[in-house]
């Protein structure tokens, strides 16, 4: 018997098509055990589809979209539903910043790229890890929901609509049988709510939704359109990608932090952690202070770490420092005593199985050899001749006891790459980078060890431009490569970042 690409034979469906309410939601939440969730705007009719999941399972995952344009009795209500019916497990999500900020007041010129961006894009994210999705779509809501479904297929996802065959008085009956509150601005006359710029009260003989883009043509948001295939590009691609590797290495390793140098690889590393988990970082994220850090460098990370709330650990190799060591001792062995050793007693100390570092194989010769999950033995040592293959993004992650794991999830990536996805992004940056008399970083790491280069470039576009045209080694500037001829190999194969 065919199936659907998500698993589903035409026999199930024609079951499931059959059913609704209740009986709908605990077919499908048994037979697709933790990958449901529900997502409600907790509007207007939102009680009664949630006393339905409460009754069947009040710790499935209800996701709330806070576009940052909601009314305030919204948000009051979404509290007021979430005691009254128990529900334990209500995720909230938010658009990204930079996004926030690129929508400010679109909705006045631009709805549809409004919605996009504080709707769309953020459930996108939030969902990835989903396949059932349960929402409040109803028929009697008319327009382009008339002919809607118990159940529609979309890529991976299949979208449940449990109400989909209620009509507005059943809607009604429910309220008053389970003694539902009703949200605040029903009583104004608001019979669909979403962001309060876009929703007006119905009047009387309206439909339930003509409050919503009154005077427009737009009906839905995005979120429940089937969308048009995307066309990826070459930063769409290495962005899945990254995020793909964040999510398996998540999921596989009991503790896990990430590297943070404070560089543009490393920060762009962070952003798309970022991205992976929806707006937040859920492991530590680690310096390794050598107190050789140009100022500058220190003043971001103390202001970032801040800003996005980071679970930020900062160690340093005290008792070396105190013993007197420094570049004056050479570089390579000031490295591997304040980086080496300083990165493998946090190592030690957090018990971490597994550290993301922001290495790219286009940046040094000795890391084209590196794997995405490059394990080091007890001592935190690489086996250069000694890498496990990766086949078909196939990681392995089970070595012996003792074993930990870099992973790399800018191992693909150029320096150009980087460049052109702040540039797309928006990513902050030390400023470091842009040019200032002449002059400008391309690679940071401590003071004595690193030089500027000549250039002019003082925009990300400037740079970029540059980037295309040269021919000097991106770390010509860091003075810890040059010592000898291996001096980069040994490092890291010492343990070094």
């Amino acid at each position: 018997m065919s199936k659907t690409e998500v698993g589903l034979t035409a026999r199930q469906m024609e079951t499931y098509q059959s059913l609704d309410g209740e009986a709908l939601i605990a077919a499908l939440v048994e037979n697709f055990p933790g990958r449901a969730a529900v997502i409600s705007s907790f509007g207007a009719e939102s009680a009664v589809l949630l006393d339905l999941v409460a009754k069947v399972d009040p710790s499935l995952p209800v996701i709330f979209l806070d576009t940052d344009e909601l009314f305030d009795e919204t948000q009051a209500y979404r509290q007021t539903l979430v005691d009254h019916l128990g529900l334990t497990n209500l995720i909230v999500i938010k658009p990204d910043p930079v996004d926030l900020a690129e929508a400010q007041d679109l909705w006045q010129t631009n709805p549809d790229r409004c919605c996009f961006l504080r709707k769309v894009l953020p459930l996108e994210r939030a969902v990835a890890g989903y396949t059932v999705l349960i929402d409040g779509r109803k028929r009697a809501h008319g327009s382009d929901r008339a002919q809607l479904q118990a159940l529609e297929i979309a890529e991976d996802k299949i979208k449940v609509s449990p109400l989909w065959s209620w009509s507005e008085e059943q809607i009604s009956q429910a309220f008053k049988l389970r003694n539902l509150p009703e949200h605040p601005l029903t009583a104004q006359g608001y019979r669909s709510i979403g962001c309060w710029p876009c929703t007006r009260p119905t009047k009387p003989g309206e439909n339930s939704r003509a409050g919503r883009w009154a005077g427009s043509a737009k009906t839905e948001c995005g979120i429940h359109v089937e969308p048009k295939a995307k066309v990826m590009n070459h930063l769409d691609v290495l962005e899945n990608q990254s995020i793909y590797i964040f999510r398996e290495a998540f999921n596989r390793l009991d503790k896990i932090a990430m590297l943070w140098s404070i560089g543009k690889d490393s920060n762009v590393m962070l952003w798309l952690a970022r991205k992976a988990f929806f707006g937040h970082v859920p492991f530590p994220v680690v310096h390794v202070d050598t107190t050789y850090k140009i100022p500058e460098m220190i003043a971001f990370r103390d202001r970032f770490a801040k800003e996005w709330n980071l679970p930020l650990i900062i160690g340093k190799n005290q008792a070396a420092l105190d013993a007197g060591m420094g570049p004056e001792q050479g570089r390579v062995n000031c490295c591997s005593a304040l980086k080496t050793e300083g990165l493998k007693q946090i190592i030690a100390q957090h018990g971490f199985t597994g550290i993301f570092a922001g290495i790219r194989r286009d940046e040094e010769g000795t890391r084209a050899k590196e794997r995405v999950f490059s394990p080091r033995n007890e001592q935190a040592e690489w086996d250069v001749r000694d890498q496990p293959p990766e086949f078909w993004d196939q990681f392995k992650t089970d070595f012996a006891p003792g074993t930990s794991l870099r992973i790399h999830p800018l191992l693909a990536w150029t320096e150009l790459d980087v460049w052109r996805y702040i540039q797309r992004e928006g990513i902050p940056l030390v400023n470091l980078y842009f040019a200032k008399n002449g002059r400008r970083y391309r690679s940071l790491g401590c003071a004595p060890c690193t030089g500027s280069i000549e250039s002019n470039a003082s925009t990300v576009e400037e740079i970029i431009a540059e980037l295309e045209t040269t021919k000097v080694s991106e770390r010509s500037g860091r003075a810890q490569d040059k010592e000898s001829e291996d001096a980069f190999e040994r490092l890291r194969s010492g343990g070094y970042m």
